[in-house]
């Protein structure tokens, strides 16, 4: 099974802006210049984030705010499509083919 093409978005955010990641997925968020506030879910502490500085979120949803000027850099996957699915459906495409 082919693994989904990683996804790389570039953002810029105003003073005190806020993005808000809705979790589901593992991904990485990395400050271009500027800086963060990140606060995820469930962890207790909030963490900073300046320029060339990176961090993982762990799919779960996360909130960023920004400093002035911020820019980021959101890596992410889609999640894989399962294989189960088009073996399914080509099951399915055959039985009406010999049918």
């Amino acid at each position: 099974m082919r693994q989904p093409r990683e996804q790389v978005r570039t953002l810029h955010l105003d003073h005190d802006q806020l993005l808000i990641l809705d979790g589901g997925r593992d991904g990485r968020v990395r400050v271009l210049h500027g800086g963060v506030w990140l606060t995820e879910a469930g962890s207790p502490d909030d963490t900073f984030l300046r320029s060339g500085q990176e961090a993982a979120v762990q799919g779960r949803q996360a909130v960023l705010q920004a400093e002035p000027g911020t820019a980021l850099e959101l890596r992410w996957r889609p999640p894989a499509r399962r294989a189960g699915a088009w073996r399914r459906l080509r099951a399915w495409a055959a039985r009406w083919q010999l049918g």
